[in-house]
């Protein structure tokens, strides 16, 4: 009879282990921004199919153990790698920047330059460049704002609602192209996560806010 311990023939370095762990981890975050704008600006998932996912998901975290600080390290680090990606491809690829700039005046008719421009983190310039690019190609309608003469309001025309859908075709295939060889459950799980991730981030967000009124008058009260 033996006895004592079987060893194996190969043992995994421990540091060499958590850098592997760490990378799958890394890998598997990254999938999340990959989808993080299309997801919310074009409806990729529906409401009920988005809730029924989401309610799948609360049900299973309530039986499992909290994430890890490397987890969390890990998910944050794919996070930002990829949104100042996206970030820059808005900034620099005409394509991405006048979508972008598109899905704003959509959701906002009549906006103002300046507020387009702080939506989009960018200096007003850049904007007013482009807004008159758009006007002359009769993709935007400028008129003049009655309440302040000094700025003026943005709205899409028919043209530019046309240039919209066009835009955001291309911008799915090519994050189809992404997840090419995803299961559709691997998608539409992503997109589930991310819809929590979001009301996760509103909920701490309006947790932390402070309670209105003047904080100096509670602290004298109290």
């Amino acid at each position: 009879m033996m006895t004592g311990v079987i060893h194996s023939d190969w043992t995994e370095d421990p540091a060499a282990q958590r850098t592997r762990t760490s990378a799958a981890t890394a890998r598997a975050s990254l999938k999340c921004e990959l989808l993080l704008r299309m997801t919310f600006s074009t409806g990729f998932i529906t409401g009920s199919s988005s809730a029924m996912m989401i309610a799948s998901i609360n049900q299973r975290s309530m039986v499992s153990v909290k994430a890890s600080r490397d987890d969390v390290r890990a998910m944050v680090t794919a996070l930002f790698v990829t949104n100042a990606a996206l970030d820059r491809a808005r900034r620099q690829k005409k394509g991405a920047s006048t979508l972008s700039l598109l899905q704003i005046v959509a959701t906002s008719p009549g906006i103002r330059p300046s507020e387009i421009a702080s939506a989009q983190d960018v200096h007003p310039s850049q904007i007013t460049r482009q807004v008159r690019e758009l006007e002359s190609l009769g993709i935007v309608q400028v008129t003049a704002n009655l309440a302040d003469r000094r700025s003026c309001r943005v709205t899409l025309t028919p043209a530019g609602s046309g240039e919209l859908q066009r835009l955001t075709e291309v911008g799915l295939d090519r994050f189809g192209s992404f997840v090419a060889d995803w299961e559709p459950e691997e998608v539409q799980m992503l997109t589930a996560l991310l819809v929590k991730l979001e009301e996760s981030k509103a909920a701490v967000t309006a947790q932390q806010r402070p309670a209105p009124g003047r904080h100096w008058a509670r602290h004298t009260e109290g």
